[in-house]
């Protein structure tokens, strides 16, 4: 996919929420930080989001969320919790980006200026049991240059006392900055 750049590794991270909440539309689900620090540029491979089978939640109708480039990401969201990486292949390196999930509730957001305009055909509506996963390879790559994210947040309100649990996933490389 890309020549001549050294790949210093290959993370992912997949998880759901402890349980299920009410969000309210445009509220942050997942948060994916590059710090502005780390002096790596990131390609996200693969990102998907799910209501699983069997969580413990409802949804009536559908949900529609969608995911969202944040430029000048300089403080991370807060809330939730902390999503530990495992690795998939490494030159000798641990993953740079900082990952959140809101585990009870939403996020609240940091630092950060969100792109006015959502990824376009990013946008996906789910029920109960759903799995949706976005490949940015094989459709549009996002590179995180250092102090930029990605959120995955709401765009419709729940109805009153309908919750949901989501899950998410991340791939992603890490290289050295300023090779892409």
């Amino acid at each position: 996919m890309y020549d001549n750049v050294v790949i210093l590794g290959r993370f992912s991270v997949a998880g759901i929420a402890s349980t299920a909440y009410s969000p309210a539309g445009g509220a942050i689900l997942f948060s994916f930080q590059n710090p502005s620090d780390s002096g790596r540029d990131v390609i996200i491979r693969k990102h998907g989001f799910s209501i699983p089978s069997g969580a413990a939640a409802t949804v009536i109708g559908n949900i529609t969320v969608s995911y969202q480039i944040v430029r000048v990401f300089s403080v991370n969201d807060t809330g939730g919790r902390e999503m530990i990486p495992s690795c998939i292949s490494s030159i000798k390196t641990e993953p740079s980006c900082k990952i959140r999930i809101g585990s009870t509730a939403a996020l609240v957001a940091g630092t950060r200026v969100p792109d006015f305009d959502r990824y376009t055909g990013k946008t996906v509506s789910l029920k109960v049991g759903d799995m949706a996963q976005m490949d940015f390879e094989t459709t549009s790559v996002i590179v995180l240059k250092p102090g930029e994210g990605l959120e995955l947040t709401t765009r419709t309100t729940l109805p009153a006392g309908v919750t949901l649990r989501p899950g998410v996933m991340i791939e992603w490389d890490e290289l050295i900055a300023g090779q892409i």
